[in-house]
């Protein structure tokens, strides 16, 4: 993903399932690396992605 500062360069990794009692919960591992752009961006960036990524929670 491109920003005026640089790149965020985002990894998906593999899916997994996480086992809570007879509950099985799928998740998939993503990293980010920020390494090219500023901490503000950084947060505007996560503030978004945590916003539409939020399920269930509160």
């Amino acid at each position: 993903m491109e920003t005026d500062d640089g790149q965020i360069k985002i990894t998906v990794g593999e899916e997994g399932l996480r086992m809570i009692s007879l509950l099985k919960i799928p998740y998939t591992k993503i990293t980010m690396d920020f390494s090219e752009i500023q901490p503000e961006t950084q947060n505007v960036f996560l503030r978004q992605f945590n916003l539409y990524y939020q399920k269930g929670g509160g």
